[in-house]
């Protein structure tokens, strides 16, 4: 994909979070990589969900959501 086809899109979510993402790019900097953007983590972990069959109805909150994922990578790498 292009980057002329990426859109802007803003989230907020809890400095722990921020925190884990700058500390994944740092890892891989300091394993002879490169560091990986936050941007990049979070569209490597969207395209990994769409490959789960995670159910999505009926959901009440973001910890069902997060139990549903963790179920569904479960059953992907059976």
């Amino acid at each position: 994909m292009s980057r002329a086809e990426y859109k802007k899109v803003i989230i907020t979510m809890p400095a722990r979070m921020i925190e884990f993402l700058d500390s994944i790019g740092q890892k891989s900097r300091r394993t002879n990589g490169y560091k990986v953007a936050n941007t990049e983590i979070v569209r490597a972990l969207i395209t990994a969900s769409k490959k789960l069959k995670i159910n999505f109805d009926g959901l009440k909150d973001e910890d069902e959501l997060v139990s549903r994922i963790l179920d569904a990578a479960k059953i992907y790498n059976k």
